[in-house]
């Protein structure tokens, strides 16, 4: 068994991780508009309804990205749905889909092993380490050298020979992490999220050097403010400073992954992105969050931004095991099952 930090905790794509992204839950409620749900219509349901196209799939994993949905089976197949423009579905065509459909390169060429989606551009691992990106390409998202969007799955063949565990998609970003620790990331540079230094754009994958020294296990690209937390529970941020999103105390933009300013002793093994605020959950069962505050987002009773984190003391007798955010709304989960969520039912405003 492997013997990081977070595997003290359940899988990270787990009913928290689901509960804050609308569209996410498998029996999938709330909005219906271009076709998110799955049902076959774009009627809104207030109350969970069972996705039953599928049903028997054994759905392990869920993602939303912008205006399209994807969800991955035990087996390693990847179902699609939602608006097809820039090819995000994956399906050789920018067809809309009212229903959940079985992308054909997990029917047979590979097998995923963990999904991404981001604002117009999806990617999935495979059980043997591959990425494979697809939709739109203009800022080099895909990390397939070009700026073109692809319709259809294609393999990041700059990251041959490794073995990557974890990707993430950000708005018009992507991140990825490999067994061996190594971070990469490519897409578009605007307000540093690539964590290379600079706001340029790159069009296939580069290794984050800043965190060369550090072994990564797991990266969250959030909207521009991304997150990597290395084996040994220390959390690293970077992107766009406006409300204070990167949790380094200022406003200013961080081109560079900087670790956290944290005490020593809190040690970080779940953490997650909303639109402009951040969660962790440290291994003690203590929830800190970060960032703009609009909506309750950080759980402390104001809707005044914090540029550092700050603990979430409501919840606090609690042992939390799982945090999730999304929009301007944040839910952790506590040893026993119990699901608490907090922050704003409303669209937030950049």
């Amino acid at each position: 068994p492997c013997s990081c930090l977070l595997c003290v905790l359940p899988h990270p794509h787990t009913a928290c991780a689901s509960a804050c992204r609308a569209h996410t839950l498998t029996p999938v409620h709330t909005a219906g508009f271009h076709w998110c749900l799955g049902h076959g219509t774009h009627v809104d349901e207030k109350y969970p309804r069972m996705l039953r196209s599928l049903r028997n799939k054994g759905i392990i994993q869920m993602a939303a990205g912008g205006q399209h949905v994807a969800a991955l089976s035990s087996s390693g197949q990847v179902f699609t749905w939602g608006v097809g423009m820039y090819g995000r579905l994956g399906h050789a065509s920018m067809q809309d889909s009212t229903r959940p459909m079985l992308m054909d390169v997990t029917k047979k060429d590979c097998q995923a092993a963990q999904v991404a989606c981001g604002h117009m551009h999806s990617a999935f691992v495979t059980t043997q380490g591959e990425v494979w990106c697809w939709g739109m390409g203009l800022y080099g998202e895909l990390g397939l050298d070009d700026r073109y969007d692809h319709w259809l799955p294609q393999q990041v063949s700059e990251l041959k020979g490794l073995y990557v565990t974890h990707v993430a998609c950000g708005e018009h970003f992507t991140l990825a992490c490999t067994g061996a620790g190594a971070s990469y990331s490519w897409g578009r540079g605007k307000y540093g999220c690539l964590g290379l230094g600079d706001r340029e754009d790159r069009l296939k994958p580069v290794q984050l050097r800043a965190l060369s020294r550090v072994r990564v296990v797991r990266v969250i690209a959030g909207k521009s403010n991304p997150l990597a937390l290395s084996d040994d529970g220390k959390l690293y941020s970077w992107g766009r400073g406006k409300f204070g999103a990167h949790g380094h105390g200022h406003s200013s933009h961080v081109l560079a992954p900087r670790k956290l300013p944290l005490p020593e002793d809190r040690i970080v093994v779940d953490m997650d992105c909303g639109r402009h605020h951040c969660a962790m959950l440290t291994i003690k069962g203590e929830v800190w969050c970060w960032g703009g505050g609009q909506g309750f987002a950080l759980g402390n009773g104001k809707e005044e931004d914090s540029g550092v984190p700050i603990r979430v003391e409501s919840i606090r007798k609690f042992v939390i095991i799982q945090v999730a955010c999304g929009g301007n709304r944040t839910a952790a989960v506590a040893r026993g099952g119990n699901l608490y969520m907090w922050g704003g039912g409303t669209t937030v405003s950049d």
